[in-house]
């Protein structure tokens, strides 16, 4: 079970760390990872902020190609 308590402690710890922005640096939140999510994180990345990426899988698939790789053609 998560307290009050608990969570001051764990945000503590985590602000508290050598590489943790500031509070009043930027943080971009980027719901999906297709094409546009990754090109935008990339252009992000090297900004003051945080980025994160929220997508449901944890890989890239380019479709277009797809057929090409299963038949061996690529």
């Amino acid at each position: 079970m998560i307290t009050p308590q608990s969570q001051t402690k764990d945000a503590e710890m985590v602000s508290s760390g050598a590489n943790a922005p500031s509070a009043r640096s930027p943080c971009v939140v980027i719901v999906g990872g297709g094409f546009a999510g990754i090109e935008v994180a990339k252009a992000l990345q090297d900004g003051s902020g945080r980025v994160v990426v929220i997508d449901r899988n944890n890989y890239t698939l380019f479709q277009p190609l797809l057929y090409q790789v299963a038949t061996a053609a690529l």
